[in-house]
């Protein structure tokens, strides 16, 4: 995995236990050793351990500011009942002044939300999806929704794109509200606009209004919504692509009456649902026009593996990694043995037009291919 270009992480998608202070002074000190800072010496964080202070929970705790920005704030007298000696407060003095000038991103390399925990983090993400209609102000759907009819499409193109393409996922879910964002990351498919609108459109019906009603072309998701009430779907979760995806549709299930039913694409209908599904259709495929304009949709990190696969460009890795690593394997392989052997590979010396097929392809019998094979 490192020899690929970027490289291939596997990443831990809960570093919650940093939030909460479970991590150790001593290590923490040696993180601040190999960012330059200097940090007390042995002697000092050994007069911490023989009070009981270990972990930074026992001398401070962490806090968020109005920017999103983590800093580390220290007591001033830890352990209160313990005896403290001139020594150890001048210890304890050189230990605060260096936490308090502790940055987060010296303990984890990654995003910083990461280390929120999962439950903050998905009621983050359902604000933010409940707000986007005030920051987009788009108009309602002018349809007889009655405040309780939604649709919900996905958009992708180029639509013949796969892994490793570049490629732009639009999501859009009208009624009531009408919201148009877009998905991060090249590792996306149509099936992750699909879900993406399914969630949107669960966490805006989210209220006191009646008999919801959420319409969708994507029957799959349809079927696995009506098992999912009665049967346990985490076993079979475990090889899904976009598997975050579809935890986070089973969690607001549990939670909101909203009913989730499938309509046909793309037909002459005049029902309501058909109706519903054509007008999100149209806004996730024009605002194709306008990507790079929309808002982003929260990737459910929240749901993911404990260890999940992350790729600079690509994103977050749920598909299969076998395919995905074989995939550009073959193209590094492919691009080698082009520049070797005096390009005697190389594709481009030569017509890319297939074959013409010969008659005996398309016989009807195979008396007659053998006949003309011999003449």
């Amino acid at each position: 995995m490192a020899s690929m270009k970027p490289k291939l992480s596997l990443c831990l998608t809960n570093n919650s236990h940093i939030m909460r202070g479970e991590i150790s002074i001593s290590h923490t000190i040696n993180s601040c050793r190999a960012h330059g800072v200097n940090g007390p010496n042995g002697h000092a964080i050994r007069s911490l351990r023989a009070k009981g202070i270990h972990m930074l929970l026992h001398v401070g705790q962490w806090i968020r500011t109005h920017s999103s920005k983590l800093i580390f704030t220290a007591t001033d007298s830890p352990a209160p009942q313990a005896r403290w000696t001139e020594t150890a407060r001048g210890h304890w003095s050189q230990i605060s002044s260096l936490l308090n000038n502790l940055n987060s991103t010296w303990l984890f390399d990654g995003e910083s939300t990461l280390m929120v925990t999962r439950e903050q983090r998905q009621i983050e993400a359902e604000n933010y999806i409940c707000g986007l209609s005030h920051i987009l102000s788009m108009p309602p759907s002018t349809l007889p929704h009655q405040n309780r009819a939604w649709g919900s499409d996905g958009s992708m193109i180029p639509a013949t794109s796969g892994i490793g393409d570049d490629k732009s996922v639009t999501v859009a879910v009208t009624g009531p509200q009408t919201i148009v964002v877009r998905l991060s990351g090249r590792n996306v498919f149509v099936l992750h606009g699909e879900l993406g609108g399914l969630i949107m459109g669960l966490v805006l019906s989210d209220d006191d209004t009646p008999n919801n009603k959420l319409f969708t072309d994507h029957l799959n998701s349809v079927r696995f919504i009506d098992d999912t009430r009665t049967i346990n779907q985490e076993n079979h979760l475990r090889n899904m692509n976009s598997r975050s995806y579809y935890r986070w549709i089973m969690d607001l299930v549990r939670s909101v009456r909203t009913e989730v039913i499938h309509t046909k694409a793309h037909t002459n209908q005049v029902n309501l649902s058909s109706l519903l599904n054509k007008e999100a259709d149209h806004y996730a495929s024009k605002s194709q026009k306008v990507v790079n304009s929309l808002c982003p949709v929260p990737i459910p990190m929240f749901f993911m593996d404990n260890f999940t696969f992350y790729r600079p460009h690509d994103g977050w890795i749920e598909s299969n990694i076998r395919t995905f690593i074989d995939h550009f394997f073959v193209q590094v392989s492919s691009l080698e043995i082009l520049k070797k052997h005096r390009y005697r590979m190389a594709k481009w010396l030569y017509d890319p037009c297939p074959l013409p097929t010969y008659p005996y392809v398309r016989a009807t019998v195979a008396y007659s291919a053998a006949v003309q094979w011999y003449v």
